[in-house]
């Protein structure tokens, strides 16, 4: 427990030898006073998906939003920040190429469901699928595929009660998502395991929105902890994210 503790502080960048201002003894120009050459990997600030025990533990106290929740009321962009390192990862993601901006729904003029990427511009908020993917209209013409202003919403994966369960499109077929080769979107799996979108979407190249390989589930999520039974001792190792495969 003791290194979980300390791995968290380290990622946080907390720890008071890790301040220059506080403890500077390992510059080059201490060099001869030192004992051993100093290790600037001990002093390197842990990435935001290094998790311990420690984090799971404090999962278990969050109030977070679970599911989809509208946007303004309970998560908005401006209380994105509010959360904890932990709890912004368990909001779902629209990944587009390095990019991964947070994923929301929205219902379009058609009344039908969509998927795309949180946009924040001033105090105006939009769910946007992205310029490659258009939106068919029955006269042949294509447009913007995006809500109205602020009228969306977000996805938490943390939901203990559902975890390992996928997110389910209202057409009650499993979510997925493309980032490969530049393409990218979130649809759901059809009847032959593609991943795919509704009729009307297309991707910039004249097709339709479908990928028979190379695209990956969302699933829900939760805290790992488990309350320690006895007299408890062992070292947990690193966590470096959950890993989720490609399906083909």
């Amino acid at each position: 427990m003791i290194t979980a503790l300390a791995n968290y502080h380290i990622r946080k960048g907390d720890l008071p030898y890790m301040d220059d201002e506080i403890n500077g003894f390992y510059k080059p120009e201490h060099a001869p006073y030192q004992y051993v050459e100093a290790d600037p990997r001990k002093r390197k600030h842990r990435a935001d998906s290094h998790m311990y025990m420690l984090d799971d533990y404090f999962m278990t106290y969050s109030a977070m939003p679970r599911g989809w929740t509208n946007n303004g009321e309970d998560i908005s962009s401006q209380l994105l920040t509010s959360l904890n390192n932990q709890e912004r990862m368990l909001m779902a993601t629209y990944p587009m190429s390095d990019e991964k901006p947070n994923l929301c729904r929205f219902t379009y003029n058609d009344g039908e469901q969509y998927f795309g990427y949180v946009e924040q511009s001033n105090e105006q908020s939009y769910c946007k699928t992205g310029n490659d993917i258009s939106y068919r209209q029955a006269d042949g013409t294509h447009v913007e595929l995006m809500s109205k202003n602020n009228e969306f919403e977000w996805l938490s994966l943390y939901n203990p009660e559902k975890e390992g369960e996928p997110v389910l499109h209202q057409n009650g077929q499993p979510l997925c998502q493309i980032n490969v080769k530049d393409f990218y979107g979130t649809g759901f799996v059809n009847a032959n395991n593609q991943c795919t979108q509704l009729p009307n979407v297309y991707w910039s190249n004249g097709n339709r929105w479908t990928f028979s390989s190379q695209w990956t589930p969302l699933t829900y999520s939760s805290s790992n902890w488990t309350p320690p039974a006895g007299n408890y001792s062992a070292i947990p190792s690193e966590q470096e994210g959950d890993v989720i495969e490609n399906c083909n």
